[in-house]
């Protein structure tokens, strides 16, 4: 049985390096139990996501602008993603926080508004 506290080292370590090398594939994939790889993954997700920022745009980002970003969140792997549908603006997700600068919740929001009064 493999300690959990082993399991969040082993998911650490593959988030400081960035990759799996040859050995940890090996002890992933023969050495842990269902339980213990659904454990290690759920780490390996959690860490994952605390190391990561999704910026999301309507169009691509100019290069200054992702430069601008990326000395923000130093630390951080950061993701850039296109998506028309928010019309303009930014979506910033960075660990559990969603920061909606977007130009279709600034409407969504000002209908409700409009809405409720």
């Amino acid at each position: 049985m493999i300690t959990n506290s082993l399991l969040k080292k082993l998911a650490q370590s593959i988030v400081d390096s960035g990759s799996v090398d040859s050995t940890g594939k090996k002890f992933i994939l023969n050495k842990l139990n269902r339980t213990e790889l659904k454990t290690f993954l759920f780490y390996l997700r959690e860490l994952m996501r605390k190391n990561s920022v999704t910026i999301v745009s309507a169009d691509m980002l100019s290069p200054e602008n992702m430069k601008k970003i990326k000395s923000l969140y130093k630390t951080k792997k950061i993701e850039f993603k296109v998506d028309e549908k928010i019309i303009g603006g930014l979506i910033i997700r960075n660990n559990d926080d969603i920061y909606d600068a977007s130009f279709k919740n600034m409407v969504n929001q000002t209908i409700y508004k409009l809405e409720t009064e």
